[in-house]
């Protein structure tokens, strides 16, 4: 993994970090779209107690790496906390349409 994404990782990771500095890092990830830190990002997108606006975040950034990879895992996406999951499925009907009639994707309410 690249070290820029790995010290982005570590500040998202990083709770005692100030939320907007962690949603900074998490919105600079796009840049280092790779499919080695999906894993983190599946369990912050699952996290109960994560912050809105990183769960918001969070659902976004991986919609964009499965669309980028062409890959979808509809059992980790039934997983995530509610506003990832209507964050990921926004994305899908902007950028990959078909995926939500192909895997029944249903909009997701707050």
């Amino acid at each position: 993994m690249d070290s820029i994404a790995d010290k982005l990782l570590t500040i998202l990771l990083n709770e005692t970090v100030d939320l907007a500095e962690r949603h900074d890092a998490l919105l600079d990830l796009r840049d280092y779209l790779e499919l080695d830190f999906l894993e983190i990002l599946y369990k912050i997108a699952m996290n109960k107690k994560e912050d809105p606006i990183i769960l918001d975040t969070c659902g976004e950034i991986i919609a964009i790496a499965w669309v980028k990879y062409d890959i979808f895992d509809l059992n980790m996406y039934d997983k995530f906390q509610p506003l990832a999951k209507m964050s990921a499925y926004a994305y899908f009907k902007n950028f990959k349409l078909e995926w939500i009639g192909k895997y029944n994707l249903e909009e997701v309410e707050k």
